[in-house]
């Protein structure tokens, strides 16, 4: 499915234009969620190493195009990721994230919730892979994951009861619980992230992104850029 062209840099609006994030208004929360971890330094790194490995396998002996995130074979073309990784955004493979319309490689996946699950699974040929020398141990699972093996064959309820407070039990007491925020907040973090990406300086943010709050200074600006950070590192 041929994918509209990026808009230039990461394919992310002009942070100077407010009206090019007020077409939000029917995204679900899984695009919301999208268009944040399109803008991760870890989703753009991944889908980067992933598609240079993809390359070398496909086009031995041909040189790695310098702006491969550009190059027409990738518009549309998502890339299985490690395990680890697709444990933690619940995603098995990436679409390339510099087009904003890749959501839509994501939404053909039905029924989320369970997909979320099934990519969270670790299974035993990530190990075969591992004992091979093919993954990395940080690939199969990273230094903040642990294991918990569930039996589908054997009763359920046992098994996940009490599971949320043993995981809270297990939880860096700076990570806070991340609250459902409104959609005109979200708009903002993804202004500000791209603004910040863009150059933009922190008194430049608070005249026009915090131009409408109460308190607009380039500390407050700071601030807002900090929590956009924190909000797009917990999804």
């Amino acid at each position: 499915m041929p994918l509209s062209p990026p808009l230039g840099g990461w394919g992310c609006p002009d942070w100077k234009d407010p009206s090019a994030y007020d077409n939000n208004q029917n995204w679900s929360d899984e695009r919301w969620r999208w268009e944040f971890l399109r803008r991760s330094h870890s989703v753009r790194g991944t889908y980067h190493m992933q598609a240079c490995k993809e390359w070398r396998r496909s086009c031995p002996g041909m040189p790695i195009p310098k702006d491969i995130f550009w190059h027409e074979r990738y518009s549309d073309m998502t890339i299985g990721i490690p395990p680890s990784i697709a444990a933690s955004i619940g995603y098995p493979s990436l679409p390339n994230p510099v087009y904003a319309d890749s959501f839509l490689l994501l939404e053909q996946w039905s029924d989320h919730d369970h997909r979320y699950l099934q990519a969270r699974r670790i299974y035993p040929l990530d190990f075969a892979k591992e004992h091979k020398l093919k993954f990395g141990g940080s690939e199969i699972m990273s230094p903040t994951q642990i294991g918990i093996v569930f039996d589908p064959n054997q009763p359920i309820e046992p098994q996940v009861r009490n599971l949320e407070s043993f995981l809270l039990s297990l939880r860096h007491h700076s990570i806070k619980t991340r609250k459902k925020l409104h959609k005109s907040k979200m708009s903002k973090y993804l202004r500000i992230l791209d603004a910040r990406e863009q150059g933009a300086s922190w008194a430049d943010c608070a005249g026009s992104i915090l131009s409408f709050d109460t308190v607009a200074t380039p500390q407050t600006a700071a601030d807002t850029f900090k929590q956009a950070r924190a909000f797009q590192a917990s999804l």
